[in-house]
């Protein structure tokens, strides 16, 4: 297959706009797998299929559990315009505890704005208390 054919409707179409909320010691790996399908979609396309930014709780770069820092382009509380949000931690996800974020998160999830947990973002999303009525698996 090539990018010519790739129906030109998805070259019309605005990108999906996804947001990464990377909480500290966040697992490298699962965010990475998560994020090079988008950017592989849009080399592969030659079109901006997606689009994403990376959010902190506080605006401040945020260290993996490995040590690698990301820097984010956006703070939680001026997180707009999402598509989908992701919540991305690893480690231990019992030990955050940031009321704030918690908060914030379901504010969030009252709109449009579809949320979902990746490695021990799942268990953020549970303290925040956005699963109740739904099944999920934690590891």
């Amino acid at each position: 297959m090539t990018s010519s054919d790739i129906p030109l409707l998805l070259h019309d179409r605005p990108p999906t706009t996804i947001g990464y909320l990377l909480i500290p010691n966040f697992s490298l790996l699962s965010y990475a797998c998560a994020i090079e399908p988008l950017r592989a979609a849009n080399t592969l396309s030659r079109a901006p299929l997606y689009r994403w930014h990376h959010i902190s709780p506080d605006g401040d770069p945020v260290a993996a559990s490995n040590g690698v820092t990301v820097m984010p382009d956006l703070r939680l509380e001026d997180a707009a315009g999402l598509n989908l949000l992701f919540v991305v931690a690893g480690g231990n996800p019992a030990a955050f505890r940031d009321r704030a974020t918690l908060a914030r998160l379901r504010r969030l999830s009252q709109g449009k704005l579809a949320i979902g947990g990746i490695s021990g973002g799942t268990y953020i999303l549970a303290r925040a208390g956005l699963l109740h009525g739904y099944r999920c698996a934690l590891h």
